[in-house]
């Protein structure tokens, strides 16, 4: 099997990255304005439909997408007996 063949695995794979890149390049945009604008205007997909609502018509820009939002909910809970074991070890110190 090539490396160029398009498999199922395959696109998966690339549409994963593209999608994680390209939120990351929004979350850092505050940060570093120029280059992320740059980067996120050259990937694959990036048209007027990635813009906020707000901004229908407009021309593609990083500065105008929605903020990433949380696509699963997790909890920070620690479970009954990870923590009664932690806060009898934070006792002990």
């Amino acid at each position: 099997m090539a490396a160029e063949e398009a498999t199922p695995e395959r696109t998966l794979a690339r549409a994963r990255l593209l999608s994680v890149l390209e939120q990351s390049l929004r979350l850092l945009h505050p940060f570093m304005p120029y280059i992320t604008e740059e980067l996120w205007l050259r990937l694959p997909g990036v048209n007027e439909s990635l813009l906020h609502p707000a901004y229908a018509g407009a021309s593609a820009t990083i500065m105008l997408t929605a903020f990433p939002k949380r696509a699963l909910k997790t909890s920070t809970r620690v479970p009954s007996g990870d923590a009664s074991r932690n806060r009898s070890h934070l006792a002990r110190a």
